[in-house]
């Protein structure tokens, strides 16, 4: 499992390879994001196709578990298989195997850390999970990914091609489904740089000087 303390990003992936060595029971792999457990899971009962699920558990709530998709995957003992499972600006998307069948699902929004007291929106404990149960399972090729997507927003760069000319930049919010920037933009001259970003100071919980920051920058407030 992957654990992160008190953490403000949202986005995260996990992708690895998996065989099974015998038939029976499941394998899974979980992202957490907030107050929410989301999980695929591919039941192991049988060669040829196997049922898979995405489901959601809230951690107010763990008794319930909600499907959001699920769908039947290509499945043989003894055989490699790549799988990705990411959360992307809530969106849920399994890609499975060399040739991609994908399984995916949307939600509205997450539900709060019960320790989120001040609704901030953050992650706190473990983030990744991956495993099995019931089964004998090997992984190989682990990466976890976070907050590395961007949405299809604007035309530059995503409906066609970004030209980036000689001394330009092209900028990125970090907040992929809600930032105005090169995306809608396009382009802009490195002159129309006014700044460095030294601090991040929202949420609140993670206030933090950036890596690489100016030294001897203030803080926030002017500390």
């Amino acid at each position: 499992r992957v654990e992160y303390r008190r953490e403000p990003v949202g986005d995260v992936e996990v992708e690895c390879s998996f065989m099974a060595l015998s038939l029976g029971g499941r394998m899974r792999l979980v992202l957490i994001e907030q107050g929410d457990t989301f999980q695929f899971s591919l039941e192991l009962g049988a060669e040829g196709e196997a049922a898979a699920v995405i489901t959601r558990v809230t951690k107010s709530d763990l008794r319930t578990s909600e499907t959001l998709a699920e769908g039947t995957l290509p499945f043989a003992v003894g055989r490699w298989t790549h799988v990705r499972f990411s959360n992307r600006d809530n969106h849920l998307r399994v890609e499975y195997g060399d040739e991609p069948r994908v399984l995916e699902a949307s939600y509205a929004r997450n539900h709060l850390h019960p320790k989120d007291t001040f609704g901030e929106g953050f992650s706190l404990g473990e983030r990744v999970k991956l495993g099995g149960e019931g089964c004998l399972l090997q992984f190989k090729d682990i990466r976890v990914g976070r907050d590395l997507h961007y949405t299809q927003r604007g035309e530059h760069g995503t409906a066609r091609p970004a030209r980036i000319g000689s001394g330009q930049l092209f900028v990125l919010g970090d907040n992929s489904a809600d930032s105005s920037d090169s995306r809608e933009w396009g382009p802009i001259d490195a002159g129309a740089v006014r700044g460095r970003a030294v601090w991040v100071v929202w949420p609140p919980a993670a206030i933090r000087r950036l890596v690489g920051a100016i030294p001897g920058a203030p803080g926030p407030g002017g500390r």
